[in-house]
């Protein structure tokens, strides 16, 4: 199997993404470690891939703390005797609002999940990688972090930083057996783009106008003329994380239909 005897611990692994990377590597014969603030719902994930694989081990896991982070990798490294993969996928978007109103509280909580959180976890995946000059770390970038968005400048902010500090730590690394990169998904089906639409029909109707565009404000929508899965990432993922991949890093590998060029 592509990666039998490997390690991977996925963040933000209770939905979305996350989820789907996570059944992806543990089909390809990884074992996963499942990273999630919403601990009830990573046993339910565990319990549906583990008929997939090895059952996946689980971590209660706020990224923003750093010392958390620090000691799950330290639990995985001895727990499966080390650590190939780290999926930075946790991250939050909420309240669209005016960056002119926007409150300390909401750039904060972006800043400190969907920047730092990736910082703190790569950091401590980057030291047990180094013990054996092998790894691949692969962060969730956006295209938002391109592409200025009205009422999402706390995400598109975070994101774009989240692209500058792959690249660095890609630099830093390139030399000892590490690789950095990041996927840059466009519109995704996840319960973080649903967001509080309840109801099939306007949700449908939000993704009509995400694929479809506005010319008249010199908006494309998606070329390729549809939305992306979960699984069109996850895809994605596994190839950065693999043999394949070894020479490529400080790469953001954008998954978007054309999105950000549209």
């Amino acid at each position: 199997m592509r990666f039998e005897g490997k390690v991977a611990m996925v963040t933000g692994a209770a939905s979305g993404i996350g989820r789907a990377t996570s059944r992806a590597f543990v089909q390809a014969g990884a074992r996963v470690a499942l990273c999630d603030v919403a601990h009830d719902a990573l046993a339910s994930v565990a319990d549906a891939l583990t008929p997939l694989g090895e059952r996946p081990l689980t971590f209660d896991l706020d990224v923003t703390d750093r010392a958390r982070v620090n000691a799950v990798v330290e639990e995985i490294a001895r727990t499966c005797g080390k650590l190939d993969i780290l999926f930075n996928s946790a991250g939050v978007l909420r309240r669209p609002m005016s960056l002119i109103e926007m409150p300390d509280d909401l750039w904060d909580r972006h800043w400190n999940v969907n920047l730092m959180g990736t910082i703190f976890c790569a950091q401590a995946a980057a030291r047990e990688m180094l013990t054996r000059q092998y790894g691949r770390i692969i962060n969730v970038e956006s295209i938002a972090g391109d592409l200025p968005r009205m009422r999402l400048g706390h995400y598109c902010v975070s994101k774009a930083a989240v692209k500058m500090f792959t690249k660095c730590l890609a630099l830093e690394l390139a030399n000892q057996g590490v690789t950095v990169n990041a996927i840059a998904p466009g519109p995704t089906d996840t319960p973080m783009v649903r967001g509080p639409r309840s109801d099939e029909a306007s949700l449908q109707a939000a993704y009509a106008f995400a694929v479809e565009g506005s010319p008249p404000d010199f908006r494309l929508g998606i070329p390729t003329g549809k939305i992306l899965t979960p699984e069109d990432q996850a895809a994605a993922v596994l190839f950065l994380a693999s043999e394949e991949a070894g020479q490529i890093t400080g790469h953001i590998l954008y998954v978007d239909g054309m999105a950000k060029l549209a």
